[in-house]
């Protein structure tokens, strides 16, 4: 082969190269360096081409032959990029090394020292690197954007936030670096803004793995668990090999009461990387949710020597107080919970956890400050003038009736969050004849479309066949029981339209003292956007006060239909009041609903921990422990009594 037909040679494989197609690219400088073996520019490509194909060994050996036969920066940047691919990190950091003393290579040469440098634990130093590259070079956007992930991990969200900034100013379509953006956002409590950057994101990377994942995680948050899910399954089947996508995925199914698929999912993780802290996290946080305390320590204590985060103390915590420890739970939690401006929704977590230890150790001024921090953390909107105009639009909202059997053997459980609806399902859920359905967000979701349709009583399109839906929506809940319950307690704002789609369902309203009421929901971290209300005390009072208005609206107009059961006599008298709500529900007395505790039931709901105790009588009256500070809410409920 001639000089002419060499050149023309290695110019085909460089457009293959640059058309993406490495493999063939690779071929012809294979061709290329049978003529000439020490041409120190075709090994380089040649290595290059060999490490997008996947042939690292290949790749690396080009690379060192192209440094022993022209040792300059370009050829140590090449040998760099390759060994970084391969996980030979010291190794590739020596060869960034040399490259920074080239005024062409510096600024990516120290951009990849500092890549490196981060990954093996160096932060200090990966910093100092990145920050000496943006000296002279202010416009490298992958520095800012490492220098913001660096950031991040130290707990320097708002430094993270502006190196993510600064980086897409220079590339503001870069999708991983909208998504770090996205992440610092959340962490902040800035959602909105959180929202915006994948938003945008997504428009241009709809596939990105960091990009999904951030999605998810910020439905999570906002308590969205259907997006959450569904973002994270993308997730895995875009890479069912990286740890925490299946670590964030198995922690969304246990929100959602799938604990046989949040199991599967954590374990997937722990197999892939056994020292994923969150992933270790989840796992002892399932078995709290199963009152498998021990088990739950047992989990975290297994973690690979020097594995620790912030998430796995507090679901030790957690988990140290159910086991009575709560001194030592108190200890651990004080001495591992993030400043706000590191992250506010992991410290709102570890704020309502310090709540709970506190109050149980009989340090009520310190839980009090921790719930009231809690709160303050907690993003919630709550317009109680809109709220009592959507309560007055409920009742005139009534589609056409349904046939007069329509509903049988359903039975809604309603009430305030925090009444006992609970506690009330278990025990149902315990007789042979009922199928405890949980929280069903499905009546909720067909008077929303329905309304959003703008029908009304009387028109000729008024005929929306909303019983059917709701039981054919519910049908898989039933499985065969004589009763099936459908423990959603905010459908007590859809007793009209219950009367009239489903008109032979039964209401089981739980009542409970609103004091504790109102104490119980504000010592509670509620996800879910539509309990925002809890989240300050001027806000609960205007929620009961509507709550109890629009109840009272309703007493004696829905006949036989309705039983009203009280938190206080139920755990007082047990027996008597399981019997009142058995014969209304027409079903035989069974003894095993006094023992619901020991059924191996999950109830997905901040009670979950609750109801796997016998009865108890210790949460009647505990508003009076902190009078002081209710004191404005108890008069209002006073005022209007």
């Amino acid at each position: 082969m001639n000089v002419k037909g060499w050149a023309h040679l290695l110019e085909q494989a460089r457009r293959r190269h640059r058309a993406g197609d490495a493999g063939g690219a690779l071929e012809g400088y294979r061709r290329c360096l049978q003529r000439m073996p020490d041409h120190p520019q075709v090994l380089m490509l040649a290595a290059m081409a060999a490490a997008q194909a996947g042939h690292l060994e290949e790749a690396a050996a080009h690379a060192r032959h192209a440094v022993s036969a022209q040792d300059d920066a370009a050829a140590r940047m090449t040998l760099g990029r390759v060994l970084l691919q391969a996980g030979e990190l010291e190794e590739a950091l020596d060869c960034f090394r040399h490259a920074t003393g080239d005024a062409a290579t510096a600024a990516d040469a120290g951009f990849h020292a500092g890549q490196i440098l981060h990954r093996l634990g160096r932060s200090a130093e990966a910093a100092q690197a990145l920050e000496t590259v943006l000296v002279s070079r202010p416009d490298h956007g992958p520095a800012w954007n490492q220098l913001g992930v660096i950031h991040l991990t130290q707990g320097r969200v708002t430094a993270a936030r502006e190196a993510f900034q600064s980086s897409l100013r220079v590339r503001p379509r870069d999708p991983g670096t909208l998504a770090n953006l996205a992440a610092a956002c959340r962490r902040l409590g800035d959602d909105a803004s959180s929202a915006r950057a994948l938003e945008t994101a997504l428009a241009i990377a709809p596939e990105s793995i960091p990009v999904l994942a951030g999605l998810a995680a910020l439905e999570r948050g906002r308590g969205r668990l259907p997006e959450a899910l569904a973002a994270w399954e993308r997730c895995v089947e875009a890479d069912p090999d990286r740890a925490d996508s299946w670590a964030g995925l198995g922690s969304a199914r246990q929100a959602a009461g799938d604990l046989e698929g949040a199991e599967s999912a954590l374990r997937r993780a722990l197999a892939l990387d056994p020292a994923n802290p969150d992933a270790i996290a989840g796992l002892g946080e399932w078995f709290e949710w199963q009152g498998k305390s021990e088990a739950g320590l047992d989990a975290l204590s297994q973690a690979p020597d020097g594995c620790h985060s912030a998430g796995m103390a507090l679901v030790a915590g957690r988990l140290l107080r159910r086991l009575g420890r709560a001194e030592e739970a108190r200890r651990r939690l004080e001495g591992a919970v993030p400043a706000a401006a590191q992250d506010k929704p992991l410290r709102r977590q570890f704020a309502f956890s310090l709540g709970d230890v506190c109050d149980e150790l009989g340090d009520p001024e310190a839980a009090w400050q921790w719930y009231e921090e809690g709160n303050c953390l907690t993003p919630a909107v709550f317009d109680p003038s809109a709220h009592r105009r959507w309560l007055a639009h409920l009742r005139d909202l009534t589609p056409a009736a349904s046939p007069d059997l329509e509903g049988e053997g359903i039975t809604f459980i309603v009430g305030m969050p925090r009444s006992g609806t609970t506690l009330v399902e278990q025990i149902l859920a315990a007789h042979p004849d009922v199928s405890a359905a949980g929280e069903l967000p499905v009546l909720g979701r067909l008077v929303q479309a329905f309304d959003a349709e703008g029908t009304r009583p009387g028109s000729s399109d008024s005929g929306v066949p909303i019983g059917a839906r709701y039981l054919e929506s519910v049908a898989e809940y039933r499985q065969g029981a004589a009763m099936m319950t459908d423990k959603m307690p905010l459908n007590y704002q859809y007793l009209g339209i219950i009367r009239s789609v489903l008109p032979r369902a039964r209401i089981i309203h739980c009542r409970r003292d609103l004091r504790d009421v109102a104490l119980s929901c504000f010592f509670t971290d509620f996800i879910d956007p539509a309990l925002g209300f809890a989240t300050r005390l001027d806000w609960l009072a205007d929620y009961a006060l509507a709550y109890r208005a629009f109840m009272e609206g309703w007493s004696g107009r829905l006949g036989g239909r309705r039983l009203d059961i009280d938190y206080e006599s139920l755990v007082t008298a047990p027996d008597l009041e399981i019997r009142r709500m058995l014969e209304f529900l027409e079903l035989p007395w069974n003894p095993a609903c006094l023992r619901f505790h020991a059924q191996d039931r999950f109830a997905a709901t901040a009670s979950h921990a609750q109801v796997r105790r016998p009865v108890y009588q210790t949460s009647v009256g505990r508003w009076r422990t902190y009078a002081r500070h209710l004191a404005p809410l108890i008069e209002r409920l006073e005022a209007d009594d």
